[in-house]
């Protein structure tokens, strides 16, 4: 898993079926509450995504989101 570097920055990792989909770093330019969007084969409209980010304090959330 990511870890932060305390520089501010944010690492997003998106995971479909337990298989990585996404992964980004952010820096400390970014929104406090950002939109994400990004879109990958495979998935169906109404499966779930697990979303898990690490932020500038190495705190971690994971939280899962719907396919639309």
């Amino acid at each position: 898993q990511p870890r932060s570097r305390g520089l501010g920055d944010v690492y997003k990792r998106q995971t479909y079926k337990g298989k990585q989909v996404f992964l980004g770093e952010f820096g400390p330019a970014v929104s406090k509450d950002p939109f994400l969007n990004f879109k990958f084969k495979g998935g169906a409209k109404g499966e779930e995504v697990t979303i898990t980010w690490v932020d500038n304090k190495n705190d971690n959330r994971t939280d899962k989101a719907k396919i639309s």
